[in-house]
This record gives C-alpha cells, structure tokens and sequence, in this order.
C-alpha cells in the first residue's frame, strides 16, 4: 500500500516579498522598472541634445 501524498509545507511569508510585481511585460522587478525609467530619461536627453544640430 502507498503511503498518502501530503502537500508540501508552505514556507513562511517572507517580509520582503510582500511588494506587489510591476504590471509591466517583460520587467520582473522593480529595480529592473527604474532602470528601463533611468535609461529612457537619458536617451531623451541625448536625442534633445543632437536635435539642434538635425534641424540646422
């Protein structure tokens, strides 16, 4: 006779990942959602600063 299969133990709640994921596709943390933020603003800025030069 087969021993019943139990369900695993749930671990207990971890106080760091009580944050809620982003609800952006493909960014998994929030560090990765700040630094795609970071990047864009600098890209922006290089863009803004070559525009004068394409429009002259």
């Amino acid at each position: 006779m087969k021993p019943s299969l139990s369900p695993a133990p749930t671990p207990p709640p971890d106080s760091s990942r009580n944050e809620e994921a982003p609800a952006v596709p493909g960014l998994r943390s929030w560090g990765r959602v700040y630094a795609a933020v970071v990047i864009g603003f600098l890209i922006g800025l290089v863009l803004l600063a070559l525009l004068p030069r394409v429009v002259s």
